[in-house]
């Protein structure tokens, strides 16, 4: 899997560059693979590259750049930097809901990996809080990928 993803990088490298949305979400892929295989300093690096090119190209509210925060949430999650992982979990979720609203799959897995966080460092009831949150997003979610509400997400009665 890390050879086909690092081929295909290399391909969209040469032939689109690294600043095509292809190029960006499979530097994502390739960096749950590094984190995978224990090659944690390779994901870091790739991570934090794509962010930057991320941040240029698309914007910092765009949705593949909170893509990108979550995953170094998660790398420094893993390396027990729990308050910045925390604090760019949470900068993710804000952009997300803004742009995608509450009940985005994205937001949602956003929301658990908080409660996740949050459980895991013992505070229980923000943790319980988290998981609610999300618990009511995917209530709320369609197996469309689409919300069933409106563009507020405040649910809609049928008249």
């Amino acid at each position: 899997c890390r050879k086909l993803y690092e081929r295909l990088l290399a391909y969209y490298d040469e032939y689109k560059g690294r600043e095509d949305i292809a190029s960006l979400r499979t530097v994502d892929k390739l960096v749950h693979v590094y984190v995978a295989l224990d090659l944690r300093d390779k994901a870091d690096s790739l991570c934090s590259e794509s962010l930057n090119v991320c941040i240029e190209v698309l914007g910092a509210d765009h949705p593949t750049t909170q893509s990108s925060v979550a995953i170094l949430a998660e790398l420094k999650y893993a390396r027990g930097e729990h308050k910045e992982a925390e604090k760019m979990y949470r900068m993710a979720l804000e952009c997300n809901i803004k742009t995608l609203g509450c009940y985005h799959l994205d937001s949602i897995h956003i929301m658990e990996s908080i409660a996740d966080l949050l459980f895991n460092q013992h505070e229980f009831y923000a943790a319980e809080l988290m998981y609610r949150r999300a618990l009511d997003g995917f209530e709320h979610h369609d197996c469309t990928g689409t919300n069933s509400s409106n563009s507020n997400n405040k649910t809609t009665e049928a008249a």
